[in-house]
């Protein structure tokens, strides 16, 4: 039997241990934090009872064997869930999509953006093509009007320059695609592939309108654990991997290792182990920091600062969207969510609360004192739709340095680097792209290396 560590228990560490341990790998994951699911685990509003996530995490990607796994883990305790979106941009709400839409800012300008759409689907040849910049990649997918009109919306949703991140960074702020038509022009030009993967359709109607097959194992596209915030999955999934056989350390930290081409020596705790593989599902800084002696990823990654506002209110006051994301740079929200009521969390007197993703910067001075802009926070939440009535007395505000984690330019090759380095050392150190999450692509690159 192969003995393989698998280094974090992030979503790339479940998932990664769960598929070696169904393929009759012996398995020992271990994670520093005293619980797996890192961004998945919630703060706990202990006052209320209530479980908070951070920020909106619903699941179901459409990828239907990331899917499967997903609900392996969670067995019976999930329930399905029909998403309603929304999208802001220049003050104008979009129902029925979360992508940007161009037709906000007047019908000259989005014909513009549509036609160079076009052009640009007809100009590009099948297969990547080499973008350095997220401001290339703009240009590339959409034309040069929409990445001059979406500049700004890059540096409110990642508190960055467009030119200072990575063309893969495309999916981490704006996405794929956006809308620049109406319904039914938008449906005619989806019909060709590559326009389909530029244009986005509009789904208030019928939210599977461009879903394709529903996973069989649920009934809606999206679904949510039964209980305990997204913190039911990273429970489920410590329940399911030790139901596996696998071996879960938390509170535990990979500080050093060797390895050679027959296996891989790790010391847990005060003990030393042998493994015969290692897979790494921690950032690539950190894997050089340790196996080559300096951290030649991390200046690589442009890593976002947040705040959180979570707001108490009745369940009956909140409007009938799950999000609504919103790219307008004159407001403060980047993403406002129903999370309480889409967890099904409810205080015995009908109260819930909402969640409101405000990015911001370092040292600012909603970052020093986030709460004095709660009321600021609530106004826009309200104007958008979310909620009704007067801002509640009960208010839950945290601070996280790190939301989300885009790649500067450079990053790619930096990892690709370490990577190859550290394969040279020895073939047994598995490391998982940081950009990959899908449980289809790790299958993929477990089964490469040949350990699935």
């Amino acid at each position: 039997m192969t003995d393989v560590i698998v280094a974090g228990g992030g979503f790339r560490g479940i998932t990664s241990a769960k598929l070696l341990a169904d393929r009759g790998c012996n398995v020992t994951l271990v994670e520093r934090a005293p619980f797996l699911g890192a961004v998945l685990w919630p703060f706990e509003w202990k006052e209320h009872g209530l479980f908070l996530d951070k920020g909106c995490h619903i699941f179901g990607s459409g990828d239907s064997t990331h899917d499967s796994i997903v609900l392996e883990i969670l067995g019976d305790n999930f329930y399905p869930v029909d998403i309603k979106t929304a999208s802001v941009l220049n003050g104008m709400v979009t129902d029925g999509t979360a992508v940007p839409d161009l037709c906000s800012l007047g019908e000259d300008v989005a014909a513009r953006v549509l036609l160079e759409i076009i052009e640009q689907a007809a100009a590009v040849p099948e297969g990547p093509v080499a973008a350095q910049t997220l401001r290339d990649a703009l240009r590339i997918q959409f034309g040069e009007t929409a990445a001059r009109c979406l500049e700004a919306s890059v540096r409110k949703v990642a508190a960055a320059e467009p030119s200072d991140l990575a063309s893969a960074a495309l999916t981490t702020t704006i996405g794929n695609r956006m809308r620049a038509a109406g319904d039914a022009v938008s449906d005619l030009l989806k019909q060709i592939p590559a326009l389909d993967d530029r244009i986005a359709g509009n789904n208030a109607a019928d939210p599977y309108k461009y879903l394709g097959k529903v996973n069989p194992l649920v009934p809606t596209r999206h679904f949510y654990p039964r209980s305990g915030g997204t913190g039911g999955f990273c429970r489920d999934a410590q329940r399911c991997l030790t139901d596996l056989g696998v071996e879960v350390l938390l509170s535990m930290a990979i500080e050093s290792f060797s390895a050679d081409g027959k296996s891989v020596q790790v010391i847990l705790g005060d003990t030393p182990r042998k493994f015969d593989y290692m897979v790494w599902a921690l950032d690539t800084g950190l894997l050089s920091q340790i196996a080559l002696g300096e951290d030649k990823a991390s200046g690589f990654v442009h890593k976002t600062p947040m705040a959180l506002y979570y707001f108490l209110t009745d369940a009956k006051a909140i409007g009938d969207k799950d999000f609504i994301q919103d790219y307008d740079a004159n407001h403060q929200i980047f993403r406002v969510s129903r999370a309480g009521l889409y967890s099904n969390q409810q205080t015995a007197d009908g109260k819930t609360y909402i969640c409101a993703e405000v990015v911001t910067a370092m040292g600012s001075d909603l970052w020093e004192a986030p709460e004095t802009f709660a009321g600021q926070v609530w106004d826009e939440a309200r104007a958008l739709g979310m909620v009704a009535g007067t801002k509640p007395d009960d208010v839950y505000v945290q601070k996280t340095p790190v939301s989300y984690k885009h790649p500067r330019v450079g990053f790619e090759d930096a990892c690709a680097k370490v990577t190859e380095e550290v394969a040279r050392r020895s073939d047994r150190v598995i490391v998982t792209d940081p950009m990959v999450l899908g449980y289809s692509a790790i299958l993929k690159m477990l089964e490469t290396v040949g350990v699935a």
